[in-house]
């Protein structure tokens, strides 16, 4: 990986690489891009939650996913 890769550019990658089989977006998909997003930024970075980082915003939107994951996409993006 080419860790000159944009931050964003990471989160969307690595999302996008762990929901690859899903043919339609839903909640659980949402749940499991999240956690993807989560895992390639700490490809790239040594933080952690709680040092105010776009990692902080990823941890607390993948625990309101996992909260909404049995609900509509739409209700669940309301949620989180």
């Amino acid at each position: 990986m080419n860790f000159k890769t944009p931050i964003f550019g990471i989160i969307f990658i690595k999302g996008a690489d762990s929901i690859d089989d899903s043919k339609t977006l839903e909640s659980s998909s949402l749940f499991t891009f999240l956690n993807g997003a989560i895992a390639g930024i700490r490809t790239i970075s040594q933080a952690k939650p709680g040092d105010k980082t776009v990692l902080d915003a990823l941890v607390s939107a993948t625990d309101a996913a996992k909260e909404t994951i049995s609900k509509p996409l739409p209700e669940a993006l309301i949620t989180i």
